[in-house]
This record gives C-alpha cells, structure tokens and sequence, in this order.
C-alpha cells in the first residue's frame, strides 16, 4: 500500500513536480467517473428493457396455424456439407379470427411436407409477422445495453486520460531538457 501511495505522488517529496501531482489527480478523477458511469449505464439499459417490453406488448399479434400448400425446398448444404439457411419462404393457408382464409407466403424449415401444419403469428390485418421475443432476449438487450454504454463511456474516458498523459509526459520531457541545459551550462567552464 505504501508503494502505490507514493506511485499516486501524494507524498510531499520534493523530487514530486506538479505536473505528475496533476497526472494522480486526473488518473483518481477518471476512475471515479467510470464508477460513477455504473449506475447511469444501468438506468439506460433497463429503460431500454421498459421500452422494448412497452413496444412488444403494444404490438397487436396472434398465434395461428398455417398448413403448407407446397413442398418446402430441400436443404442446402455448402460444397463442405455446412447446411444453409434452416428456413425457406414456402406458399401456405390459414384462417382469420373472422373465420376467413388468406394464403401468402411464410417462413418454414426446409424440407417440410406439402400439408404440413406450421405455427406462426399474424399481426391485427392476418399477415405473417415476428414471433414475440423470448422472455429472457429483453433482459439481454437490457443487459447488453447497459454494459456497451458503459464500456463506450469507460474507452472515451479512458482515451481522454491517455491523451492528456501523453501531453503530460511531453511538458515533462520539455522540463527536463531544460533542467539538463541548465545543469551542462553549470558545469561548462
């Protein structure tokens, strides 16, 4: 602890300049920015989790069944095996909550029979929509948001720190070659 705390320059040593003082000050007000940075990150990702759960519920969809007009394609695969795309557009029918039937187009896995019977959700006009998100995909939207705001603040923050030592350790530099110009002009005859 004692080493760090003269790494920090708060000891009145007067080989200390101001400038690595200045340099401590500037590292101890970064890093209690970025903690401050916490619980603000952590607000924005859980309004993001209140918006997008505000929008899901908002959004007017049903679950119904379609049955398969067609064939769905077969699967493809890669020249190395590696399959494709698991789903394909595939011709289908399904019923209204008005009783009537509409046919379109909707997402299916490859390979599936002609007659088949397909879940899918329609939204308030009986097109084919999104499934609603899974319970747990908001809370790691939530999640994800507060932590990448908090690591965006932190790298800027950060960038700021490195950049103004960088202009430190240059005044430094500039410091010392004059002290050392004064030192050779000392003890030059």
């Amino acid at each position: 602890m004692k080493r760090w705390w003269r790494t920090a320059h708060v000891t009145p040593n007067p080989l200390v300049r101001p400038v690595d003082r200045l340099e401590s000050a500037l590292l101890v007000f970064v890093v209690a920015l970025v903690l401050a940075a916490v619980p603000f990150a952590c607000a924005f990702g859980s309004q993001t989790y209140a918006d997008r759960r505000a929008a899901e519920a908002a959004t007017d969809r049903r679950p119904a069944t379609a049955v398969l007009l067609a064939d769905a394609p077969p699967e493809a695969v890669t020249p190395q095996g590696v399959p494709l795309d698991s789903r394909a557009a595939v011709v289908a029918a399904w019923q209204l909550a008005d009783g009537s039937e509409r046919t379109g187009t909707i997402s299916a896995d490859r390979g599936t029979a002609k007659g088949t019977r397909v879940p899918v959700w329609l939204d308030a006009t009986g097109n084919p929509v999104a499934p609603p998100p899974q319970p747990g995909d908001l809370v790691v939207v939530g999640v994800m948001t507060a932590l990448m705001t908090w690591l965006g603040f932190s790298a800027v923050v950060g960038g700021a720190f490195l950049a103004s030592r960088a202009l430190l350790d240059r005044h430094r530099r500039a410091l010392w070659d004059r002290e050392w110009a004064v030192l050779h002009l000392r003890r030059t005859p």
